[in-house]
């Protein structure tokens, strides 16, 4: 008797009876089942989740940093540009995009010998140059025109300073309105 039932137990072993299944996967003709995972080996994968996180942080405050630079690069390199394309007319009063304009002070200069009532004179800059280029402006005595002031000049190079002189009609004006320019 005692080996008969040492032959079911083997028989119920042999055909999973009562026994636990092993861990292993267990292809079906449908799908495949894995096997459940260890706590090692789910901490492992945890470990694997988080480091993958941290390098996908880094990676993304590095591209951060570079993309700070660019602009900070990008904004200097504009600002440098911006102030090349203005150095042409430093020191002058803009007229327009392409004039610029100054007075220059009495003590600094003398009137041609015709200029019995004195004279103004005034320095412009064409950026673009001119085929021709003329200046306009009034005399002025209290407030009232006393006579009218042009000047003009053909052929004017780019960044060329030409200097016009405006001669008084009037004895004793002191003063000339704002300019009129025009660049043709």
């Amino acid at each position: 008797m005692r080996k008969v039932l040492i032959g079911l137990a083997i028989a119920a072993v042999l055909s999973g009876c009562g026994a636990t299944t092993a861990l292993k996967p267990v292809t079906t003709s449908n799908a495949t089942v894995t096997a459940k995972k260890t706590p090692a080996e789910l901490a492992a994968a945890t470990r694997a989740r988080k480091a993958a996180a941290r390098a996908a942080a880094r990676a993304r405050t590095r591209a951060l940093v570079v993309a700070k630079r660019r602009a900070k690069a990008r904004a200097k390199a504009a600002a440098i540009a911006y102030a090349a394309s203005n150095r042409w007319h430093q020191g002058y009063r803009m007229y327009s995009d392409s004039l610029a304009f100054k007075w220059l002070g009495s003590g600094s200069f003398s009137c041609a010998d015709y200029a019995l009532n004195g004279c103004w004179k005034i320095e412009v800059l064409a950026h673009e140059g001119c085929n021709y280029l003329e200046v306009d402006s009034n005399e002025m005595k209290g407030g009232a025109i006393v006579g009218q002031l042009i000047a003009n000049q053909a052929n004017v190079p780019p960044d060329t300073p030409v200097i016009f002189e405006l001669d008084a009609d009037a004895a004793n004006i002191s003063e000339a309105s704002a300019p009129t320019i025009s660049c043709d």
